[in-house]
């Protein structure tokens, strides 16, 4: 059986063609993918095949769905496409909820730095 990849998304027109590209790449490897509205996918994690919930956000929302993803026995992927902490080096505007490393399974570090960044502030929890 194919493993199942839910991206979810919050604006189609901005992140349509990123999340086509995820999704083909994740063909590739064998995942059959659904792309589709964050709100729309979730109110379906209570009926949708056991897969990987793909955030592309780590704020209060985000965290609150991966937590009801986990709830239904869905695995939690997620990364900070918007990079906040690179904009200053003690940014004092950090959205990454205090909750990420209870609800998300992997996240995905866009680099060492900001690797370094997520370690510091949740620890070796951060996976």
């Amino acid at each position: 059986m194919k493993p199942h990849l839910y991206c979810m998304m919050e604006v189609g027109t901005r992140e349509f063609l990123a999340r086509c590209l995820t999704a083909c790449v994740a063909a590739e490897r064998g995942f059959k993918v659904l792309l589709g509205h964050q709100h729309t996918l979730m109110e379906h994690a209570t009926i949708l095949p056991q897969g990987i919930y793909y955030s592309k956000g780590t704020n209060a929302i985000a965290t609150a769905n991966m937590a009801h993803a986990l709830e239904h026995g869905h695995l939690t992927v997620a990364c900070e496409e918007e990079n906040f902490f690179r904009v200053l080096n003690d940014n004092p505007l950090d959205v990454t909820d205090q909750k990420l490393s209870d609800v998300c399974n992997v996240f995905l570090a866009m680099g060492e730095e900001e690797e370094a960044h997520l370690r510091k502030r949740f620890g070796e929890s951060i996976q």
